[in-house]
Parts: structure tokens; C-alpha cells; sequence
């Protein structure tokens, strides 16, 4: 909720594989309980990602004019941008 802050997580995945380096191996497969994952286990983890989320969104909005379709990855308290484009069918709300 923008007007807010408020910040829902509305489906997480219960189990998945991961690929993991193994020393001297390459890459091992791990299967990954998510229930066991702070975003998934502790509602207040999800809010504080969500409200980091819609302030980065919002800062990419502002920036680049218009709504935006972004992509991103996380790793542990860290947030990357992979891309962002203007997000198809979403009238600017700058014009």
C-alpha cells in the first residue's frame, strides 16, 4: 500500500531445489524447506522487504516516468536491480 507502507505476502513456495557450490565438485542440488527461511517464517521480515521494495519502486517510478516492470534479485538483507521497463498496458501517471 503506497499510501501506508503496508506490506502483505500473499504465497511463498514451500520447497526447491537450490544449486549449491561443493568444494572440489562443482555444484551440488539442495533441497531448501522454506519455512525454515525468514521471509517465509516471520511476518515482519516480509513487511520490511515489501516496504523496501515499494521505496525502490516508487525511486524508479519517479526517475524513470512512468510505472515500471522491474526484476530483481535478493541475497540475504541486499536487493539488486537486474532491469526495470516500463511496465505494458500501464498508463504514466506523470502524464
Amino acid at each position: 500500500n503506497r499510501k501506508t507502507g503496508e506490506a502483505a505476502l500473499n504465497t511463498c513456495a514451500s520447497f526447491s531445489l537450490a544449486l549449491r557450490p561443493a568444494p572440489r565438485k562443482g555444484l551440488k542440488q539442495e533441497l531448501i524447506d522454506y519455512s525454515t527461511v525468514p521471509l517465509s517464517a516471520d511476518p515482519s521480515a516480509a513487511a520490511r522487504l515489501g516496504k523496501h521494495l515499494a521505496e525502490i519502486a516508487e525511486f524508479l517510478e519517479m526517475q524513470l516516468g512512468a510505472p515500471q516492470d522491474v526484476e530483481g534479485v535478493i541475497s540475504a538483507e541486499e536487493i539488486h536491480i537486474v532491469q526495470t521497463r516500463p511496465q505494458q498496458g500501464v498508463q504514466s501517471w506523470t502524464a
